[in-house]
C-alpha cells in the first residue's frame, strides 16, 4: 500500500486491542439489540439463507459476540459514536453521540 493510502477496516472487532494501535480513528455505531438482530437476520437472508438459518448463525454469533463486547467495550475507544437507531442509547464513556447520519449531534 502507497504511504499516505487510507484503509478502511469494517466491523466490530476493528477497534480490538490488539489492533486499536494501528487505526487511526474508530467509530461505534450503537444500535438496539432488537434492531440489530432484525437487520441481520434481513441481511442474511438476502444474502440466501434462510429464515432458519440465519436464526441459527444469529444464535452462534451472538454466543461469541457478547463475551467479546464485554471484555473489549470498544465503544469506549471510539473517536466517534454513530446513534445507528431510534431507541438506541450513548454507552456510558462515550466521547460523542450522533444521529445518524453524521451531521446532526444529539448530545
Amino acid at each position: 500500500m502507497d504511504p499516505g493510502t487510507t484503509l478502511v477496516i469494517e466491523g466490530v472487532g476493528a477497534a480490538r486491542a490488539e489492533l486499536r494501535q494501528w487505526a487511526a480513528a474508530a467509530v461505534w455505531v450503537q444500535s438496539d439489540a432488537r434492531s440489530a438482530r432484525e437487520g441481520g437476520l434481513a441481511r442474511d437472508v438476502a444474502e440466501g439463507r434462510t429464515a432458519d438459518e440465519a436464526a441459527a448463525f444469529w444464535e452462534e454469533w451472538m454466543a461469541q459476540e457478547i463475551p467479546f463486547l464485554e471484555r473489549e467495550r470498544p465503544w469506549l475507544h471510539a473517536d466517534v459514536v454513530v446513534k445507528g437507531a431510534a431507541d438506541s442509547f450513548a454507552p456510558a464513556g462515550s466521547r460523542w453521540v450522533w444521529r445518524g447520519p453524521l451531521g446532526s449531534a444529539t448530545g
